[in-house]
């Protein structure tokens, strides 16, 4: 069996996979090799976007792919070839979908909505961390500092956080500020950094080298947990409701034989030593399929941002 993984929007040198999608390549590698409607050739194609990566040098993201799924295989006697495949942008994703080139999908919710409106899919999962498979986010400014209300983000440097689970962050405060009459983040702060490193946005505000930050409250909790005093130094500015940034989601016509095999072995992938390793080593706890209706939430984000924001002049 040849593995081949798809990666559209391609970012050169920075590139990490998610959980979720490297605990379903292990689940793979871990698979049958044929089935009786399956040659020893057909591939299992993943597409996953840049959107789904954090910063970290391409080519180790590339030997850990390789050296990983060569262990597995040789101590299931399997025979595969895990390589990595890219792809342009995420326009030709579609298209690669829509031609039956793609089986699943990796991507955030916002790629979803766009994905969706020519391609139907099922069953969708979505990845837990800290226990939850949705974020909350916050704006954050010292205690201490001139900022009280979102109106104070004006003239201001605000640093915001980067990263798959903090994607729908600046569609959240933009809508936010103009549905109080201000105009997007962009147009309203003086100055807006977006960082990987959740230390390099919300510390500057901690001391008081930045004046506000928008970040996940998961990762807020956590930095307060290792520092207390980032917990009392810093005041929520305003917060969202809770919503799943993320996704993975098959092809709703992928229907190989072995399609419940592979669903369970992705179901229970926590349940294994070697899936509990590797789910811990890129920060998540499971995986679980869920109807789309858990996306409600964001798909109305996405689409209020749309209206009042991208079409209702708010920039």
């Amino acid at each position: 069996m040849t593995l081949e993984v798809h990666q559209s929007i391609f970012r050169p040198g920075s590139m990490i996979l998610p959980a979720f999608l490297l605990a379903t390549l292990l689940t793979l590698w871990t698979f049958p090799a044929t089935t009786p409607a399956q040659t020893a050739g057909d591939p299992f194609r993943i597409g996953f976007t840049s959107n789904m990566f954090n910063e970290v040098n391409e080519n180790d993201a590339r030997a850990a792919l390789t050296v990983w799924g060569e262990t597995i295989a040789r101590g299931q006697d399997l025979p595969i070839e895990p390589g990595v495949v890219v792809s342009q942008n995420v326009q030709d994703m579609l298209a690669d979908l829509q031609d039956g080139r793609f089986d699943l999908v990796a991507v955030t919710t916002i790629e979803y909505v766009y994905l969706r409106d020519e391609m139907e899919f099922a069953p969708i999962f979505l990845t837990y961390t800290g226990g939850e498979t949705a974020e909350e986010y916050v704006v954050l400014a010292h205690r201490d500092g001139p900022l009280k209300t979102l109106s104070d983000l004006a003239g201001r440097n605000v640093r915001l956080q980067q990263g798959f689970r903090a994607s729908l962050a600046p569609l959240w405060l933009d809508t936010l500020l103009v549905q109080e009459g201000l105009a997007p983040l962009a147009r309203l702060a003086g100055e807006v950094t977006t960082l990987h490193d959740l230390s390099q946005v919300l510390l500057p505000v901690f001391f008081h080298q930045a004046d506000a930050c928008l970040v996940t409250r998961h990762g807020f909790e956590t930095m307060a947990e290792l520092n207390p005093q980032i917990g009392t130094q810093l005041r929520v500015l305003a917060s969202s409701e809770r919503m799943v940034p993320n996704l993975v989601a098959f092809r709703h016509d992928y229907a190989p034989p072995y399609l419940e095999q592979l669903l369970g072995s992705i179901r229970k992938l926590h349940e294994t030593p070697a899936g509990r390793q590797v789910l811990l080593v890129f920060n998540s706890e499971r995986s679980a399929e869920y109807p789309e209706s858990a996306l409600d939430s964001a798909l109305e984000l996405i689409d209020l941002h749309r209206r009042i924001v991208l079409e209702g002049g708010g920039q």
